[in-house]
C-alpha cells in the first residue's frame, strides 16, 4: 500500500489563505514578523517588494505563516513562568525566516524572552551563592509586582516603590547605579536584591551575589585557599556586587569585618563599582545587638563609615527599610 498525497481543493486553499490574512490583521505580532521578512528580503536582494509581491508571498506561504501563528499565539498570554508555558517546546517559540534559495518561508525554533533572560542571568551572574532559578523567579515576580503598584496614583506606597524601582534608562546609558542598603525583618530586602540582580544581568552587567554568613564559614574553614581567592576576585571585579545577610555573620569577630567585608567594600569603592547590601536590621540595630565584649563605639564608627547614609566615605549612599513593601 502506498501513501497518497493529500490534495486540497482551490476553495479550501483560498479559504485558508483568507483566514491567515485575517489573523495577520488581528494580531500585531504577525504583521511585525512579516514586516521583518519584507525588510530581510529588501536587504538581501536590494529590491523592495511591491504590494502584489507581498500578497503572493503570503498566499504561497500561508501554511508556514499558520504554523508560526500556532507556535506563538500562547505567548500573548504568557504565564511568566517557564514551567507553566503552554507551547509544545516549553520556553521556545518560532520565528519566520526567508530562504533565498527556495523563495519560501521557514519556521525556526528560537528561545522566548523568558528563556533568553534566564540564559543571560546564567551567563552574567559570575558568582552565586543562590540558584539561578531562584533569582529568575523572584526577579520576574517582583518586576510584575512593582510594575502594577507603580500604576497607583498619589499613594505613600507608590513613592516608596518608585524609590527602589530599577532605573532601566540609567543602565542602558551605562551610568553607574548608586550603592544601596536594603533591610527588613522579613524576606523583602533580599528579594529586592534578587530583583536588581535579575534586571542587571538581563542588561548584560556582570553580577556576583554573596551570602555573608556562608562567606564567613567558608573563609574560616578553607583558610584562604585558592577557592576563596577566586571568589574574592569575582566579588571585586563584578560590575555589581550583592552582599546578602550582611548581619548574619559573627559580629564579635571584628577581624572578619575588617579583613574581608570592609576591605571588599573599600576595594570596590576605589574602583567606582556599585555594591548592594541586604540585612534584617538597620546599622543602628546591628550596633545595638552587638555582644558586650565588642567595643560598640569603635565598631559602629567603622561600619557606619561604610553603610550609613551621609557617611564620610559615602560608600552606601541610599538606605531603605523594605519591611512594609510588596
Amino acid at each position: 500500500m502506498t501513501d497518497k498525497k493529500i490534495e486540497f481543493s482551490d476553495e479550501y486553499k483560498n479559504k485558508f489563505v483568507e483566514e491567515i490574512k485575517q489573523k495577520i490583521k488581528k494580531y500585531p505580532f504577525m504583521q511585525k514578523q512579516l514586516n521583518a521578512i519584507f525588510q530581510d528580503i529588501y536587504e538581501g536582494s536590494g529590491e523592495e517588494l511591491s504590494e502584489k509581491e507581498k500578497e503572493k508571498l503570503i498566499h504561497d506561504n500561508a501554511g508556514f505563516i499558520g504554523a508560526f501563528y500556532d507556535n506563538n499565539i500562547n505567548c500573548l498570554k504568557c504565564p511568566m513562568k517557564l514551567d507553566e508555558c503552554k507551547n509544545k517546546n516549553k520556553g521556545y517559540c518560532t520565528k519566520l525566516v526567508y530562504d533565498f534559495d527556495t523563495g519560501y518561508l521557514e519556521n525556526e525554533i528560537v528561545p522566548c524572552e523568558l528563556t533568553k533572560n534566564q540564559l543571560l542571568i546564567s551567563k552574567n551572574v559570575i558568582y552565586n551563592d543562590y540558584s539561578i532559578s531562584k533569582i529568575f523567579e523572584v526577579g520576574q515576580h517582583l518586576e510584575d509586582v512593582l510594575r502594577n503598584y507603580i500604576k497607583l496614583k498619589d499613594s505613600l506606597k507608590n513613592v516608596k516603590l518608585n524609590a527602589i524601582l530599577v532605573d532601566e534608562k540609567q543602565i542602558k546609558e551605562n551610568k553607574r547605579l548608586p550603592n544601596c542598603h536594603f533591610y527588613s525583618k522579613n524576606s523583602n530586602a533580599i528579594n529586592v536584591l534578587f530583583y536588581y540582580c535579575y534586571k542587571l544581568a538581563i542588561y548584560k552587567k556582570t553580577v556576583s551575589i554573596v551570602d555573608c554568613g556562608k562567606l564567613f564559614y567558608d573563609v574560616y574553614n578553607s583558610k584562604y585557599d585558592k577557592e576563596f581567592a577566586e571568589l574574592y576576585k569575582k566579588a571585586v571585579n563584578a560590575d555589581y556586587l550583592f552582599l546578602t545577610n550582611f548581619d548574619n555573620s559573627p559580629f564579635q569577630l571584628n577581624k572578619f569585618y575588617e579583613t574581608i567585608l570592609t576591605k571588599l567594600l573599600i576595594d570596590r569603592s576605589n574602583e567606582n563599582q556599585t555594591t548592594f547590601l541586604s540585612s534584617k536590621v538597620s546599622i543602628n540595630d546591628m550596633t545595638d545587638n552587638l555582644p558586650r565584649s565588642v567595643n560598640k563605639t569603635d565598631f559602629y564608627s567603622k561600619l557606619s563609615n561604610l553603610l550609613r547614609k551621609g557617611s564620610t566615605d559615602k560608600i552606601m549612599t541610599r538606605c531603605y527599610d523594605c519591611v512594609d513593601l510588596l
